[in-house]
């Protein structure tokens, strides 16, 4: 998820926090609900593209390759 740092936006994670930490069953649905409730608008990576097509994100390699033990 990206988002911005402005009031809007840290209202809306206040309420989601307050929704999730609050007993919501499920992290998406108390989303959806906080959006609503903050009108804020959110909008989705549709499918058949990535958040790596997006020209203000910037993909990096970590430098180290880690194996998994056998």
């Amino acid at each position: 998820m990206v988002r911005k740092n402005t009031e809007s936006v840290n209202l809306f994670n206040r309420v989601w926090w307050f929704e999730v930490s609050n007993g919501s069953g499920r992290d998406q649905l108390s989303q959806v609900y906080s959006s609503w409730k903050t009108n804020t608008i959110v909008d989705p990576i549709l499918v058949g593209t990535s958040a790596y097509d997006n020209p203000f994100t910037e993909y990096n390699k970590h430098v180290k390759e880690y194996k998994i033990p056998k």
